[in-house]
């Protein structure tokens, strides 16, 4: 196990906490993740390793850029209950994975069993953020990291055309749910809640 995969879950749980300001270094750390994962294994397809790096960094750094001149309406937060969740279904998956069995499945696959754990433990962090979280933002932010852990996942394995599939369909998703994040009513753009603050 490397130290970007170590912290990625930590940084999945900060980011059910805080929000979509912890989307960066979470991407980039799933892309280091993948790739290490390839240098792991040299019989992992070289583009699609690389294509998977570069929708977890486009699907973190653009949507925080793009929604960092908005702020949120709702006053409730929810955070708590939401790391609660995320703790919870994180250790659930822990233990109902068997550990033999996930070493015996990478004597016969090439695949990490560390890099299956850790994708799980993202991908319900997650969707404890998306289901508890009542800010569209921080909804969306959980959203989008349960698709870091959906891409952890498909780099390790070894079908390549269902790993562009998968690709693919996160980054229309995260566009998808860019464009709706924009134009929902809980959302206004800062500069016009200043001027309503001022006048």
């Amino acid at each position: 196990m490397t130290l970007a995969l170590a912290l990625l879950p930590l940084f999945a749980f900060l980011t059910v906490v805080i929000g979509p300001a912890v989307l960066p270094v979470q991407g980039l750390l799933t892309a280091i993740s993948v790739v290490t994962l390839h240098h792991m294994n040299p019989d992992f397809n070289t583009r699609r390793m690389l294509f998977v790096a570069c929708v977890a960094l486009a699907i973190s750094i653009v949507p925080t850029w793009k929604l960092g001149t908005y702020i949120e309406e709702s006053r409730r937060s929810g955070a708590s209950v939401a790391l609660f969740l995320a703790l919870f279904l994180s250790f659930a998956a822990c233990v109902s994975l068997p550990a033999g069995e996930l070493v015996h499945i990478s004597f016969i696959l090439p695949v990490n069993p560390s890099a299956i754990t850790i994708s799980l433990m993202v991908v319900f962090a997650g969707l404890a953020g998306l289901a508890v979280r009542p800010g569209i933002r921080d909804q969306f932010a959980g959203l989008l990291t349960a698709c870091d852990g959906i891409l952890l996942a498909a780099a390790n394995t070894q079908q390549t055309r269902a790993v562009w599939i998968v690709g693919s369909c996160i980054l229309l998703l995260a566009a998808a749910g860019l464009w709706l994040t924009q134009r929902l009513s809980l959302l206004r753009e800062i500069s016009a809640a200043e001027q309503d603050g001022g006048s």
